[in-house]
């Protein structure tokens, strides 16, 4: 599974020399890989608003069994009881389940009348009628947007930078791009 990691700007030289870490009592963030690009950046979007002044880079990883246990949820599930009752995946396998039954579970919110804890079946059910409607919903990047926005995975395990596949910036801009238009704004201003 291919997952994303947001990280400050400042801290990509250490990250490609020394991987990302997961503290002594504390884990690593991810995100998972949608292919949508408003998706894959809605962590980076959240982090510049509640610190608008810092970059982001994301680090792009594959995660593999060696990284488990992990877990899979809303973030808010895990921050009301610091993970106590948030599910540990064993296995990539496990995870990659969870991420598929978390878009199964959504599907069923969609057409149920109101919530009545079998949301996933039904999303099981919808699916088996009309097979294209799972692949129809994952290329939509607003729908994926909903079911994703606020998921993350948290691994124990540090990650070596030699697993990182990819670097990518969290805005559409490159950082030359934006110093060079905050210097013209400045000049124009003066």
């Amino acid at each position: 599974m291919l997952v994303v990691h947001w990280s400050p700007v400042k801290n990509t030289k250490g990250i490609l020399r020394n991987g990302i870490t997961a503290g002594k009592d504390s884990a690593s963030h991810f995100f998972p890989l949608t292919g949508h690009r408003s998706v894959d950046r809605w962590w980076a979007q959240a982090f510049r608003s509640w610190r608008p002044r810092t970059q982001y880079n994301g680090f792009v990883v594959r995660l593999t069994d060696d990284d488990m246990p992990a877990t899979f949820c809303h973030w808010i599930q895990w921050s009301i009881d610091n993970g106590k009752h948030a599910p540990m995946y064993q296995s990539i396998d496990e995870l990659t389940a969870e991420y598929r039954d978390t878009i199964l579970w959504r599907i069923g919110e969609t057409i149920a009348d109101s919530s009545s804890g079998n949301e996933a079946e039904l999303g099981r059910k919808v699916v088996e009628a009309d097979p294209e409607a799972y692949n129809r919903l994952r290329t939509d990047p607003n729908w994926m947007r909903w079911v994703f926005e606020d998921y993350e995975i948290k691994v124990f395990k540090s990650v070596p930078a030699s697993r990182i596949q990819r670097t990518f910036t969290g805005s559409a801009k490159s950082g030359r791009q934006r110093r060079r238009e905050f210097k013209n704004q400045h000049h124009a201003d003066a």
